[in-house]
């Protein structure tokens, strides 16, 4: 120490500064650090606070930058204007946007050179929300240096997120004149023609921008997600894979690959990645919902209720954990809890209709049928075209013994002509009030919606028979056996029109094997069988 002083004091310290300065120079910023380090060993000296401030900062070590700009600005507060410069973009990096524009604030009212003061200012009120702020201080940033690239970038990003793309791809556009090689320019260009549908430009724009910077994350991401939604899944998995290489931590991408993984049935791989990013945020209520509908998917129920417990003590107000937790409830065929929880969704929510919808199925397998008829109703009354709701408020009427209402719900439910199960619904009930040639043809429609649907010919099948349509019956009955050999009933029904045309050989070779494939028909079709053995 006692050196150094007798140094400073002997005017050779400018050998230590110069060479520090050359370090600075030459990027090397580590070096040109220690020796400051060593000049402030033996001297409180303003110029080496300061200069010592921007090998942190450029070396990314933000704490220890603000730390000796904080103290260059106690010794003298006007040593320098860009003190304010810097405090703010750290501040900025760290979050802190009110203590940012301050600073910024600071550093446009001591500066000559505004435009980067407006530039940095710009950036903080966009991170506030405040656009209108934001924009006018970009321009201002633009009119005093028009090849400021950055600022015209951030304008087109700010009308990217006001959906304003063909303005936005117009500032891209000049950025990228400008500066052909700007990564993020080439990379907020392509996530615009995304936007406009345009994937194949926009592929050719984002993977310019990781030419560019081999490095640049979210460049990486904005790929894999283009790639993704072309169903070129390969890519894909091939760009995030290679940016977990240097980014451990990109939330995003990890979410992304996990929905990858979940796609290609491959549940172990997707709980891997889930795994990986509660690492990351043991409390991302996001994370652990995901976590737990995979484990949903593979019956692990209580392993699902276990994730959204947690995830509903970082967030309580989610009605979308709540619904979950319904649901899952529901699948381990816990009724009570199932609606308690799709209630408290309903409540957090104002009225989600998918609720509403799903806890109307809830109380139809728990058996509260008024109940469910009115959840049922509620949706009904504000979308005319709720055809599921009609066809499930049917199955409560018929519960309910409204004959009437339930075949006029199935008939509103076919506002869908496409809704196989309506048609079968209302066949079935036109059945047991017995108009077989009606049933007959609901049941001819399904058939035609799923031709290879053993149970809608087997139905068929039946009501023509009790139409005494006995041919077309057979047919029916003969195809939905070709589709299902081990459907016991189809056999029973064909054995009974067998014998009504005396066929006797066949009706009892049907009943034999309904017999066979179902223990039920041994009683049932136990006197049949040996009336027919004593016909042959």
């Amino acid at each position: 120490m006692s050196f150094l002083k007798n140094l400073f004091s002997s005017g050779d310290a400018k050998n230590l500064y110069s060479r520090a300065a050359e370090l600075y120079k030459e990027k090397k910023f580590s070096e040109a650090y220690d020796i400051y380090t060593q000049i402030l060993d033996a001297t409180n000296d303003i110029k080496a606070y300061y200069s010592r401030a921007l090998c942190s900062y450029y070396s990314g070590n933000y704490d220890d930058a603000q730390s000796d700009l904080i103290e260059v600005k106690k010794i003298d507060a006007n040593y320098s204007p860009n003190i304010f410069y810097f405090l703010s973009r750290i501040e900025y990096a760290n979050d802190n946007y009110d203590e940012a524009l301050e600073h910024a604030n600071a550093f446009i009212n001591r500066t000559n050179t505004k435009a980067e003061g407006f530039y940095i200012r710009g950036k903080v009120y966009e991170a506030l929300g405040m656009l209108d702020e934001a924009t006018k201080d970009f321009n201002q940033t633009i009119e005093l240096k028009p090849d400021k690239v950055d600022a015209i970038i951030m304008l087109g990003i700010i009308k990217y997120d006001k959906e304003d793309l063909k303005k936005a791809l117009i500032d891209f556009n000049k950025a990228i004149e400008i500066n052909p090689n700007s990564s993020n320019a080439h990379n907020y260009r392509g996530m615009t023609f995304y936007k406009l549908g345009k994937f194949d430009d926009a592929l050719k724009d984002i993977n310019k921008a990781i030419e560019l910077s081999p490095t640049y994350a979210d460049a990486l991401y904005n790929a894999a997600v283009i790639y993704n939604k072309k169903e070129e899944i390969g890519k894909a998995v091939e760009l995030l894979e290679r940016l977990f290489t240097f980014n451990d931590d990109f939330v995003d991408a990890y979410l992304l690959m996990g929905e990858i993984k979940t796609e290609a049935d491959d549940p172990d791989g997707a709980l891997a990645v889930y795994n990986r990013l509660l690492e990351i945020d043991k409390s991302n209520s996001e994370v652990l919902k995901k976590r737990a509908i995979l484990k949903r998917k593979i019956y692990d129920f209580d392993g699902a209720l276990e994730d959204l417990n947690s995830a509903k003590s970082f967030n309580e107000n989610d009605h979308e954990i709540f619904f979950l937790l319904g649901m899952t409830e529901f699948e381990r065929k816990r009724c009570c809890e199932s609606i308690e929880y799709i209630t408290k969704a309903l409540e957090l929510s104002d009225g989600n209709r998918e609720y509403l919808y799903q806890r109307g199925i809830v109380y139809l397998h728990c058996k509260e049928f008024q109940k469910a008829n009115f959840d049922f109703t509620k949706i009904i009354d504000t979308n005319e075209k709720a055809y599921r709701s009609y066809y499930y408020r049917a199955i409560t009427k018929e519960k309910l013994a409204d004959t009437q209402g339930a075949n006029t719900d199935y008939t509103k439910a076919l506002g869908d002509p496409e809704f196989f199960d309506a048609f079968i619904a209302r066949g079935k009930l036109k059945y047991k009030n017995e108009d077989f040639n009606g049933a007959a043809i609901d049941f001819g429609k399904a058939v035609k919606l799923k031709t290879d649907n053993a149970r809608a010919f087997f139905l068929l099948g039946s009501a023509r028979r009790k139409a005494n349509k006995n041919n077309e019956a057979l047919e029916d009955l003969n195809r939905s056996i070709k589709l299902n050999p081990n459907y016991a009933d189809a056999y029973c029904i064909r054995g009974f029109i067998n014998f009504s045309v005396r066929k006797y050989r066949d009706a009892l070779n049907d009943w034999e094997n309904a017999v066979k494939l179902d223990n039920k028909f041994g009683q049932v079709l136990k006197e049949n069988i040996e009336q027919t053995k004593a016909k042959l």
